[in-house]
């Protein structure tokens, strides 16, 4: 008996035959070293499409920024223009409003006198020297 209980221990049991396929319910023996590589490496596999989602988001979140910082100024730059032209149309009404109508004369001026010739003449005269 003793021979048998020290076969199984040296041997760890029954030896596997070649065409062994193992079950889902077979125990097996891993070092902690050996768990954790397995742990990190299925982690790892498993992030790996998920960081490159997270990449591509990233970089289509950072040319939409570029993309409304460009349309901002470009929106500040039409502002500033249409305001521009508003206040240009405006200027152009007033000017339209002051005009007389076609058809109407303008006011004359009043009729010269002796006294309104001679003032012009030493006006014409002062400016001359």
């Amino acid at each position: 008996m003793s021979n048998v209980a020290n076969a199984s221990i040296n041997t760890f049991g029954n030896s596997p035959k070649v065409d062994f396929v193992p079950t889902s319910e077979q125990l097996i023996t891993l070092t902690i070293g050996q768990l954790q590589d397995l742990v990190t490496q299925a982690v790892e596999k498993a992030n790996q499409p998920l960081q490159d989602r997270i990449e591509s988001l990233e970089k289509m979140v950072a040319t939409q920024d570029a993309k409304i910082a460009t349309l901002t100024s470009t929106q500040e730059q039409d502002v500033n223009r249409i305001c521009l032209d508003i206040a240009y149309d405006r200027q152009r009404l007033a000017r339209l409003e002051q005009r007389p109508a076609p058809g109407v004369t303008a006011p004359t001026a009043p009729p010269k006198g002796e006294k309104t010739i001679s003032r012009i003449a030493k006006v014409k005269n002062f400016l001359k020297n």
